[in-house]
């Protein structure tokens, strides 16, 4: 009798992950087999069947349209956040009057970081 492919996660690990872990876990075994209902998947994965079913039929994470959304990529604010930090620790204060705000404010509008 062929095995099929196991999960790397059991059952009992599933509660400790996070739901969009939960729910790239039920994709990605739907992806492996699409014979099995979407129905036992979802319950499998504790994750809603529309959710699945959407994810399925297309439809992105509220992270990745959130993202589109933003005037900063990702790796834009960890660097302004980066930055405004490295100033703090020199002894800047960064008020909302300061020049060095207004500096930053203008920076960031003309994309000079």
């Amino acid at each position: 009798m062929p095995t099929r492919p196991s999960s790397p996660i059991g059952p009992s690990d599933l509660p400790e992950l996070s739901p969009d872990k939960r729910l790239k876990l039920a994709y990605q075994r739907w992806k492996e087999d699409k014979t099995i209902p979407v129905v036992k998947i979802a319950r499998k994965y504790g994750v809603p069947k529309s959710t699945l079913k959407g994810r399925i039929d297309g439809a992105v994470s509220a992270t990745v349209r959130q993202q589109s959304r933003q005037k900063l990529s990702p790796e834009e604010e960890t660097a302004l956040c980066d930055w405004i930090l490295r100033l703090q620790a020199w002894g800047w204060l960064l008020g909302p009057r300061s020049s060095e705000t207004l500096r930053l404010r203008q920076s960031v509008r003309v994309g000079q970081l």
